[in-house]
């Protein structure tokens, strides 16, 4: 079974927990992996409260998801925006992935 959560620009993922959050964005078709810099006077803004952490390269599609997919955390990419169905095998491409 597989869970994913689509990200787009301006509809980033955000990972709250334990000394820092995390966030997925999506900025001009990449995909960023951001950490918080610091919990003192977070506001959230984008340049100034954020550091990258690592940044992955749109495959052309530009649609993002995050997610578990056999037992393993993967980022996927679209392949093309042209005659997308969603197919696992035709439609996504895996950029990343960390065996959980």
């Amino acid at each position: 079974m597989a869970q994913y959560t689509i990200i787009s620009e301006g509809s980033p993922l955000d990972i709250i927990g334990g000394t820092g959050s995390f966030r997925y964005i999506v900025i001009s078709g990449a995909m960023h992996l951001r950490q918080t810099k610091t919990e003192t006077g977070f506001t959230g803004s984008e340049g100034v409260d954020w550091d990258d952490i690592d940044e992955y390269a749109d495959s052309g599609g530009g649609v993002w998801r995050v997610g578990v997919r056999d037992l393993h955390w993967r980022l996927d990419c679209t392949i093309t925006g042209i005659d997308f169905s969603g197919d696992e095998n035709t439609d996504w491409e895996n950029i990343a992935q960390f065996k959980l």
